[in-house]
């Protein structure tokens, strides 16, 4: 990697500009995030308790062109953020257990709000569907393509966005 290289680590991929290597913050102006996008990007919040996975599927929805943010894993800080950032989000991902937990309480209030959302999870469908969880369903393990796939397939569009985004 040389000096011209951006710096990109997990925590960076939420905000919409990058750091230069080597350069401290704020010495030059920040340069457009990667791959196109921008504030008009659909912001996916990404809800799941393993560090990795989250990490993993943010920076794939950031090479496609989503702005995308990474919750805490737990389903009370989850449900903390969301209250408190209403409206920031386009589309959730949400692992349908958290800690240990169900994420009901997660998707009865994103069904109530309006937000949409698709489950992603190691479990099985069927057993997904037995928790009552009833939303877009993606099973882990899953790729880069499988999930662009998915999020094509269940992200609703913005009115004025185009479909190819």
């Amino acid at each position: 990697m040389s000096s011209d290289d951006p710096v990109t680590r997990p925590s960076d991929l939420d905000i919409d500009a990058e750091v230069v290597a080597g350069e401290p913050a704020g010495s030059e102006p920040a340069r457009p995030a990667p791959r196109g996008l921008t504030r008009a990007a659909p912001h996916v919040l990404v809800i799941e308790d393993d560090s990795l996975v989250s990490a993993d599927m943010q920076m794939s929805l950031t090479d496609m062109g989503y702005r995308a943010t990474c919750a805490a894993g737990s389903v009370e800080e989850a449900m903390d953020r969301l209250r408190r950032e209403a409206g920031a989000y386009d589309f959730v991902l949400l692992d349908a257990e958290l800690s240990g937990r169900s994420s009901l309480p997660l998707a009865t209030y994103m069904d109530a709000a309006g937000l949409p959302y698709m489950m992603v999870s190691g479990y099985d469908e069927l057993d997904i569907r037995a928790m009552g969880l009833t939303a877009p369903y993606l099973g882990k393990p899953f790729g880069e393509t499988e999930l662009a796939a998915a999020m094509k397939r269940h992200m609703p569009f913005r009115a004025g966005q185009a479909a190819s985004a």
